[in-house]
């Protein structure tokens, strides 16, 4: 059985960007220019590698 920081590795290595609106915390799929939760143009980009 894995633990969960095994699960969560292998998890990220998955996913290797993540964006994340800064004004609501929401994360995107995608990239994208606004969120389209709050409409807020602040979206930050996290890569994972």
């Amino acid at each position: 059985m894995l633990s969960l920081v095994q699960r969560l590795r292998h998890w990220l290595a998955a996913e290797s960007t993540l964006y994340e609106c800064r004004n609501c915390g929401i994360t995107l799929e995608e990239q994208r220019d606004t969120c389209p939760h709050c409409g807020a143009e602040d979206i930050a980009r996290y890569d994972l590698d």
